[in-house]
């Protein structure tokens, strides 16, 4: 046990070191810096909360050396089935396909898209030990005394609400 609880952290947290990114600033949420790791990987990512890149967990240490910072907004998206309401199924309703392609009328049907992506978000101090001791899901009721200061819940309401950097266009050039 690490001996550290989350209101004891909070206590030493250098606050002047946050800031909230600005309009033009590039937020990267949707991929790690190093690797091609999404939201959907067991771990989710990790968002370092001064430089505003994600990091799988494997690369969180080297962050954590290269930048100092401990505090870190992990996304983890993970995909939910909707159930399909069973419908009484009609001998050849649609036929064999007559047209190489899928998902159109006359090609193959690939059935139901279906399903809706659950996203999580949680501040987690690294390093700790264990894993999930100092860790807090966003957004916060207050409950069990685990207030976010007020800077740091507007940098990850910033980051969540924001797209991925890239997917943001750049502006388009204007002649003087």
């Amino acid at each position: 046990m690490s001996g550290f609880s989350w209101d004891s952290k909070l206590k030493t947290l250098d606050l002047s070191k946050f800031r909230v990114p600005t309009q033009g600033e590039r937020i990267w949420k949707d991929e790690c810096a190093f690797t091609f790791a999404t939201p959907y990987a067991e771990n989710g990512l990790f968002v370092n909360l001064e430089t505003f890149q994600a990091f799988s967990v494997e690369y969180l240490e080297l962050d954590q050396e290269r930048t100092g910072n401990e505090l870190y907004l992990q996304i983890k998206w993970r995909k939910v089935v909707k159930k399909e309401v069973e419908k009484p199924k009609v001998e050849n309703e649609k036929g064999p396909p007559t047209k190489m392609a899928i998902g159109i009328e006359g090609g193959f049907d690939v059935g139901p898209h279906g399903g809706d992506v659950q996203k999580t978000y949680a501040l987690v101090w690294y390093p700790n030990d264990p894993p999930n001791e100092l860790q807090i899901e966003v957004p916060v009721s207050g409950e069990g005394g685990k207030i976010i200061p007020p800077r740091i819940a507007e940098i990850v309401n910033e980051i969540v609400s924001r797209d991925d950097a890239s997917k943001v266009h750049p502006r388009k050039w204007q002649l003087a």
